[in-house]
């Protein structure tokens, strides 16, 4: 009983995988939820009643279904537990085989009207069987042969055969089948049933059920998950030496089967006996037989597709009448879209008597992406070889988008050399024309600029033809068309996608550094130069790029000037530092011509890489010793890189004017003081506070500032002058030469005064930075600040992120403050490449000397 019941159980669960019923049809849980056997095998009857009732009621509706399956048989057989003996079918020479093994594909497509088509194509060659109620033609393509007989004879033929009748056990309706799901449940019951979990199979993860029905006898389904499709059966029998696996690709009843498919042409073919069919299918039966091919049951991968860098298994059975199937040598292969074959590493992974063998496949970071397809083939210790079986684009291989690991320049660069070129290394290997065909450089107007790519492993460099302009900006861009060698286009943005042009375009914006120049300047003083001074003029050489030698001449009018001394500078504070500062600065002689008002200087080596940035070269001492106007220029200045390519460079001269009394001393006599105020108030009253006497307060009050003596009366003696001012910058820690000419006196006042908006006198001269206004500000912002000290003064304003966005170069400016919208440090809202700044916080910092302070402003638009 349980053998008959296993054998209509087998037939139902064959037929109950579809593609046409959704799970609201099933009648049980799903096996998601359950690993129980007896309801993973319940719901998958109860699909094939769903099935079923959904294919009556189509008929019902007037409608003819045709129904299809396809499935591969591969099976292990003892022919000598078959009982061969005196069958007319089998020639005697099988009967000294004791195993034979083959496989099947099989195609049955069945229509309302009783028609039916069989084509089976596999180790007995190609045939199909096309059939109706009354007759059935028997085709061999093989050897252009076919042969008609009834179709009753084939059925009584095939059932004589069976050990059982099941002519009154098949069910032949929906209510028939309901009544033998419960009769098979209570059947299934007295198995011994195991669950073995989720396993990979061509089709997706599968719940394993394992069945033994008797002792040596086992049966092992495996049920999709989510889908309750049955997608193989394992059958076992130890003791009759019997190994079959059923692999179902498709059974749907509700198919449309092409009319081809139940035709035969048979005006090609040559009739013959029934007989005479029976014994060549006999033969081929021994053919097989005789040959001893191992046979390819499957073959699957754990995943239907795999990332770029992972990998996936792919898995495989095999039979042999040979050998033991472990001993099969396996042939695993793959194929890339566009690429060969190429072999892969296997082992064996199954128990005996099962083939079962596993490779890996990794899918390198440089593989092509797409479809990959794999076949596997078996060589047995004879040296026969199984034919292939292959999976056509089984696999599909998901590229990782190309990132951008570094560039050079990089983004929002300033200073950059106008002799760079543009480096982009990416993290895998790229094609290389598609990066060259979406790569461009542009100036600022737009103007794109030529030169040469080369490529040096996954770093891909453009040299422009020319060298860039000084103080320009440029723009490098790679669009998201560049692509990786495996296909896939450019993750610019760095988030795992590539979604193309413009989110994924790189953009490489750079401001070339400035202008190299050779420039004079005043060794700044505060004061004006009268005949018979003695200052200091730098030679300073600015935005340098690797120089590595120059020369010049310095001319001036002798008759105005004349040199006191000339000294070199080396460059020990320029950048890289020399390990040895006199190895490496070769100095030629200066000459000090001062009868034709000429200096020559000239350095033939600076150092092995050259000196960048900015720095003095050099500092000549002049005396002023005629009233006159001189420049001071250069002459016949040539620079050069540490190549000897010539660097273009500009020049900013100096010019001199020597006087012969102070701008202040208004009466000629040689000294400041209150009666040159007198003197430059001659045509109105000098008694500018109305106090009917001419002194310091009068100056105090012409600049519009607090007339209250008592402000400034600072030491209470009751008179203002020079001594309250000395009070007051002693006590403020700061000099009162403000004017640095070495005397204290009515100038220093002035000065401090012509700086200032409020009493210098009573507020403390220290450095500050004051809080920017407005705050938040939209766009334009005042950064107010106060010097203790004459310095050169920068202001540089940072993001939140602390990248730099704006520098302000104030230049040189008097100890004061400097707080009203008229003196104050202007930004305008703009970035170095005169774009509006976004919204958001950002930070100001000044440095005027040794001073240093940073404070936080907030940009809203």
């Amino acid at each position: 009983m349980k053998t008959k019941i296993l054998l209509v159980f087998m037939i139902c669960v064959i037929l109950v995988s579809s593609t046409g019923v959704g799970h609201t049809q099933l009648i049980s849980p799903s096996p998601i939820s359950s690993q129980l056997p007896a309801e993973i095998l319940a719901g998958l009857i109860g699909k094939y009643i769903a099935m079923m009732q959904q294919y009556e009621y189509l008929v019902s509706q007037g409608q003819n279904p045709d129904i299809a399956l396809s499935l591969r048989i591969s099976a292990s057989l003892d022919v000598s537990s078959l009982g061969l003996e005196g069958q007319d079918i089998i020639d005697p020479t099988l009967l000294n085989i004791s195993k034979m093994v083959f496989w099947i594909n099989t195609n049955i497509f069945a229509r309302q009207s009783n028609a039916f088509a069989v084509n089976l194509n596999g180790s007995f060659g190609n045939i199909k069987i096309l059939g109706t109620d009354r007759t059935t033609i028997l085709v061999s393509y093989d050897e252009g042969i076919y042969t008609s007989i009834p179709l009753n004879s084939i059925i009584d033929t095939t059932t004589g055969l069976l050990p059982i009748d099941i002519g009154n056990d098949i069910p032949m309706s929906v209510e028939e089948l309901q009544q033998l799901t419960l009769l098979l449940l209570a059947g299934i019951s007295s198995f011994d049933t195991e669950y073995e979990g989720l396993m990979p199979t061509p089709k997706g993860m599968a719940h394993v059920v394992k069945m033994t029905p008797i002792a040596g006898m086992t049966l092992t389904m495996w049920i999709l998950d989510k889908t309750w499709d049955l997608c193989k059966i394992e059958f076992l029998d130890i003791k009759e030496s019997i190994l079959a696996s059923i692999n179902i690709d498709k059974i749907d009843f509700v198919a449309s089967v092409p009319d081809f498919e139940f035709v035969v042409d048979t005006s090609s073919l040559t009739a013959i006996k029934y007989d005479d069919m029976i014994t060549l299918l006999g033969l081929k039966v021994l053919s097989v037989a005789i040959s001893g091919v191992p046979v390819v049951s499957d073959l699957y991968t754990s995943s239907p597709q795999v990332v770029q860098g992972q990998k996936i298994d792919i898995i495989s059975n095999a039979f042999d009448s040979q050998d033991k199937e472990s001993d099969l040598i396996p042939l695993f292969e793959y194929k890339s879209p566009d690429g060969e074959w190429a072999s892969l590493d296997a082992e064996y992974v199954g128990t005996a008597p099962l083939g079962h063998w596993k490779a890996s496949f990794l899918a390198l970071p440089d593989e092509q992406s797409g479809l990959y397809s794999f076949r596997v083939s078996y060589t047995d210790s004879l040296g026969n070889t199984s034919a292939s079986f292959e999976l056509a684009d089984a696999v599909r291989v998901i590229a990782i988008p190309p990132r951008v690991v570094s560039t050079s320049p990089v983004n929002q660069a300033t200073d950059v050399p106008n002799s760079s070129i543009i480096a982009i290394t990416f993290n895998q290997k790229m094609n290389e024309e598609s990066v060259i065909s979406s790569f461009s450089l542009v100036d600022a107007t737009g103007q794109p600029v030529t030169g040469t790519f080369e490529w040096s492993g996954n770093t891909f460099t453009f040299k422009p033809s020319q060298l860039l302009n000084y103080s320009q900006i440029y723009v490098a861009k790679v669009l998201a068309s560049a692509k990786a060698y495996n296909g896939a286009s450019l993750d610019a943005n760095r988030n795992g996608i590539a979604e193309g042009s413009p989110k994924d375009d790189l953009d490489i914006r750079f401001k070339v550094e400035l202008y190299p120049t050779i420039a004079l300047d005043l060794q700044r003083t505060g004061k004006d130069i009268l005949k018979g001074d003695v200052f200091t003029a730098k030679v300073m050489a600015e935005n340098m790029p690797e120089l590595g030698k120059f020369s010049f001449e310095i001319k001036f009018n002798p008759a105005v000037l004349q040199v006191c001394k000339v000294e070199n500078v080396s460059f020990a504070n320029w950048r890289p530092r020399p390990k040895d500062i006199g190895e490496y600065d070769i100095w030629s002689p200066i000459l000090v011509d001062n009868k034709n008002g000429k200096i020559t200087i000239a350095v033939s080596k600076t150092r092995d890489t050259g000196i960048s940035g900015t720095g003095m070269l050099a500092s000549i001492m002049f005396n002023a010793v005629a009233v006159g106007e001189t420049s001071v220029s250069f002459d016949n200045a040539l620079l050069a890189n540490i190549i000897g390519n010539s660097i273009q460079f500009g020049l900013r001269d100096l010019k001199v004017l020597v006087l012969n009394f102070a701008v202040y001393d208004i009466n000629k006599d040689g000294i400041v003081n209150i009666l040159d105020f007198v003197e430059m108030k001659a045509d109105s009253n000098a008694d500018v506070n109305g106090d009917k006497v001419i002194d310091i307060l009068d100056i105090i009050a012409s600049m519009g500032l607090e007339r209250d003596p008592s402000i400034w009366d600072v030491n209470g003696d009751g008179i203002v002058d020079i001594q309250d001012f000395i009070i007051v910058r002693t006590q403020n820690g700061v000099s009162a030469d403000a004017n640095g000419d070495g005397v204290v006196d009515i100038l220093d006042v002035v000065y401090v005064l012509s700086g200032s908006s409020a009493s210098p006198l009573m507020e403390p001269l220290t450095n500050a930075l004051g809080a920017s206004f407005p705050n938040p500000c939209n766009p334009e912002s005042w950064i107010p600040f106060k010097l203790a000290e004459s310095s050169d003064v920068v202001i540089k304003i940072y993001n939140s992120i602390g990248q730099l966005v704006k520098t302000i170069d104030l230049g040189y400016k008097n100890s004061g403050n400097y707080a009203s919208r008229e003196n104050a440090a202007y930004w305008d809202g703009m970035n170095e490449y005169g774009e509006r700044v976004p919204s958001g916080v950002y930070f100001y910092n000044i440095k005027a000397g040794n001073f240093s302070a940073t404070k936080k402003m907030i940009v809203l638009k």
